[in-house]
């Protein structure tokens, strides 16, 4: 289920995931209200065709299905740290798997996001410079942050998710916009475009108010997020707790 972007294959999916995992229906139910309303909707609606449902449903059940697959993942790593003994990890992040999963996501740092979404919103909407701003929004999602098993998260800087809702489906918004030729832009999609920029800055800025799913990571927000525990060298003097 991890990063579908095709909506109605992930009802395939769902489907039959539903279908195979009958004795763990009742669980996946109460994962969290992103997975149950995605599985509420297919329950009441099985044959309700896509094409029907209206732009902001769409978006709604496309944050829902990335925020599904990730409860999945770590709750598959949770019932599996309870089976196998995690105890060949001389040091670094535990249980593996967990780390596995949150290892496909896509992360930058906050300050290299916000300084990109400034030049974004000063587009002037012909070919050479759409090109041109969506190419430094491309090269940010390639040159994300890399997790290695055995070396922990940062403690003194912040960084943004990008595969997480809403900053996953504002960025798909503002990468659509920019890919459309000049001679074919609407004053529509101009007002799309910079409205999602500002949604986007505002989603990593409230930081009183964190968007759910959280975005926007610390050290401590990541480990427990992500329920990854951390397990020193001998020249380590970090705590060794496995947030729950």
């Amino acid at each position: 289920i991890f990063g579908l972007f095709d909506v109605h294959g992930f009802f395939n999916v769902q489907l039959v995931a539903l279908k195979v995992c009958e004795p763990t229906g009742e669980l996946l139910r109460t994962l969290d209200r992103r997975g149950k309303r995605i599985i509420d909707f297919v329950d009441d609606q099985p044959t309700k065709k896509l094409s029907g449902i209206n732009r902001a449903s769409k978006k709604a059940i496309f944050e829902a299905v990335t925020g599904l697959g990730e409860e999945l993942l770590l709750l598959l790593g949770s019932i599996l740290m309870n089976i196998v003994d995690d105890g060949s990890t001389n040091y670094g992040y535990y249980p593996r798997l967990n780390f596995n999963c949150v290892n496909m996501l896509r992360f930058a740092k906050l300050e290299s996001f916000l300084s990109v979404l400034g030049e974004l919103g000063s587009v002037s909407f012909d070919d050479l410079h759409s090109g041109s701003a969506r190419a430094k929004l491309l090269d940010l999602l390639e040159s994300q942050f890399s997790f290695k098993p055995n070396t922990r998260f940062p403690s003194s800087e912040l960084y943004v998710c990008l595969d997480r809702g809403p900053v996953l489906g504002e960025i798909a918004i503002m990468l659509r916009v920019l890919a459309t030729p000049s001679r074919l832009m609407t004053e529509n999609s101009i007002k799309e475009y910079f409205s999602s920029v500002k949604r986007s800055v505002l989603c990593v800025t409230q930081l009183e108010q964190p968007v759910e799913p959280r975005i926007v990571f610390n050290r401590k927000v990541f480990e427990q997020e992500f329920k990854l525990g951390w397990k020193p060298d001998q020249g380590d003097h970090s705590p060794y707790i496995l947030k729950r």
